[in-house]
């Protein structure tokens, strides 16, 4: 889930997000657009049932993390060999009774990265030009992102899961990467 929890973010809200996701009980859960600093209500609500945590901030503003049950080993951030260069993927393996999963949390880059089309709403559509090279330069970085995720998932030893906020249309060419991981 997206659950826009930055900086000052309301403890009623935070413990509807928490009733949320323990009701759904999962054994895993990724939330995206977290802010630690500003949503610990939320955290401590969930650690009571999720005392495993790897969070990587992924925006100027706010973070992406895992809540798990179990132990969470190799997490962390899926790290590029191109200097200066990131993806917003988190990475953890989960051992299970049978077997490990190595579970990939994706936060594909937004067709507003930039924050205008928030901002401005549907004026900013406008400018087609604009709009058209905002979303053709996005779905580059979604492309490049899917890619590296791609990369490092087909290395795994283990099962694969790729979860996330994808920010995307169906049968679109990042989804069509991930598709094509079985």
């Amino acid at each position: 889930w997206n659950i826009h929890c930055s900086q000052g973010a309301d403890s009623a809200r935070q413990q509807k997000i928490a009733a949320i996701v323990l009701k759904e009980d999962a054994d895993f859960v990724q939330l995206n657009e977290f802010y630690q600093d500003g949503c610990l209500v939320l955290d401590s609500l969930l650690r009571t049932r999720y005392p495993y945590a790897e969070e990587f901030q992924s925006h100027k503003v706010s973070s992406d993390i895992f809540y798990s049950k179990r132990e969470m080993n190799n997490s962390g951030h899926v790290w590029i060999p191109i200097d200066g260069e990131s993806i917003q993927t988190l990475k953890a393996t989960i051992s299970t009774s049978a077997d490990s999963i190595q579970i990939y949390g994706v936060h594909l880059a937004s067709n507003s990265a930039d924050g205008s089309a928030i901002v401005n709403g549907w004026d900013s559509l406008k400018k087609i030009g604009s709009f058209y090279n905002r979303y053709k330069e996005v779905q580059e970085e979604r492309c490049f992102q899917a890619h590296w995720t791609k990369v490092y998932a087909q290395e795994s030893p283990h099962p694969i899961i790729v979860m996330g906020d994808m920010n995307d249309f169906s049968f679109s060419a990042p989804l069509d990467t991930f598709k094509s991981l079985g």
